[in-house]
């Protein structure tokens, strides 16, 4: 490898291969041509590589859909960024695509136009483990929104029954466009599984209407191509809020509190900084944390707590959520908790008190509500 490249927002190296010993024969054929650089999970080493030329992008840094060459505009391919990864002098690892093999994907910023004018009515849907969360999108903008209780790991017929609720809320639209994290649940023998199994549900549920799976850096993807990006579409949800977040705020960090987990993820010069992509690795770098707002349970939160003066360990058993401890705090908002209690008993003050207080092996009338308020 001669020359490393320096990438920086808003332009992006020329690389060129040269499979054969001809290099200056090779040089002239392709320094007309724009070639696509992209991240392969299993990406292969390449060198021999050289620096001809940079390519100002067409749109601003942040847009990392689309790219033009100054030279042949008609040769127009998509660019998705390629993430960091451990690699000797952090280098990551590229991997060079010469066909023209787009045709099953999407750019997201033309996800929503219909042709060269007008808008489509999108409905964004977000499969995951617990919940089925549904958008209507109409000209750019959410029109009506809902989440549904969907326990995937007691049968995919929950999902069934969670769509058809979903739908009497955010109605039909042209397409639809889906994200996931369902794929990961015990319903399925693997992640592979998952996404495929998932992917042709929700396409089963909409005949007949064009169905976009968001495959984070390729794009949206068709459900024929699903299982060539598994990898891509597993758990990618993260990845959709964070490249819409940073056409806004080009340096900022993110961070995404749900029911289960939380999000938090660095925005660099209008491009997602994230260390990590799949749950695993995110994960290792600290950018998801299985902490959220409604689902955790108690007893992974902490296994000591200070109570009438002294520190009590707690229960090793799902007797509470974190969901009872911002309700005895009044802190969670009405409609935020649609999953049944640990105790499947009333959501109420009392009812998350008594809970919260068989961590302790107690029972709610051993102190009064200030006491349970101080121990969540």
């Amino acid at each position: 490898m001669r020359r490393q490249p320096v990438f920086r927002a808003g332009n992006i190296a020329c690389a060129v291969v040269h499979p054969e010993r001809k290099i200056r024969k090779r040089r002239r054929q392709l320094r007309q041509h724009f070639v696509v650089v992209a991240l392969g999970l299993n990406g292969i080493e390449i060198s021999h590589i050289e620096m001809f030329e940079r390519v100002q992008a067409q749109q601003s840094g942040h847009d990392i859909q689309r790219l033009a060459c100054r030279r042949q505009r008609g040769l127009q391919r998509q660019v998705v960024p390629a993430l960091p990864h451990p690699r000797p002098h952090h280098l990551t690892i590229l991997k060079i695509n010469d066909r023209n093999n787009l045709h099953d994907r999407t750019p997201i910023r033309d996800l929503a136009r219909t042709g060269s004018t007008g808008m489509q009515t999108i409905i964004g849907w977000d499969i995951g483990g617990a919940h089925l969360k549904a958008a209507r999108v109409e000209g750019g903008r959410v029109t009506r929104a809902v989440a549904i209780a969907c326990p995937l790991w007691q049968g995919l017929e929950h999902l069934d029954r969670a769509f058809q609720q979903a739908s009497m809320v955010v109605g039909e639209g042209d397409a639809h466009a889906v994200t996931m994290t369902g794929e990961l649940c015990d319903a399925f023998a693997s992640r592979e599984q998952g996404v495929i199994g998932l992917a042709q549900r929700a396409a089963q549920e909409f005949p007949g209407v064009p169905m976009h799976f968001y495959a984070g850096r390729a794009g949206f993807v068709a459900l024929a191509a699903t299982g060539m990006h598994v990898v891509d579409i597993a758990s990618a949800n993260w990845h959709a809020t964070a490249a819409l977040a940073a056409t806004r705020y080009p340096d900022a960090l993110l961070i995404d509190m749900g029911s289960t987990t939380t999000d938090i993820i660095p925005i660099i010069g209008g491009r997602v900084a994230a260390r990590g992509y799949s749950d695993a690795t995110r994960a290792e770098n600290g950018e998801l944390v299985y902490t959220g707002l409604v689902r955790s349970f108690v007893m992974a939160l902490a296994d000591r707590a200070p109570f009438e003066g002294r520190c009590s360990g707690l229960m090793n058993e799902n007797f509470a959520t974190s969901a009872d401890i911002y309700r005895i705090l009044r802190q969670l908002p009405d409609g935020v908790d649609v999953m049944d209690t640990a105790d499947g008993r009333e959501k109420t003050i009392a009812a998350s008190c008594a809970r919260l207080a068989r961590m302790l092996g107690r029972d709610a009338s051993d102190a009064a509500l200030p006491e349970w308020q101080k121990l969540a």
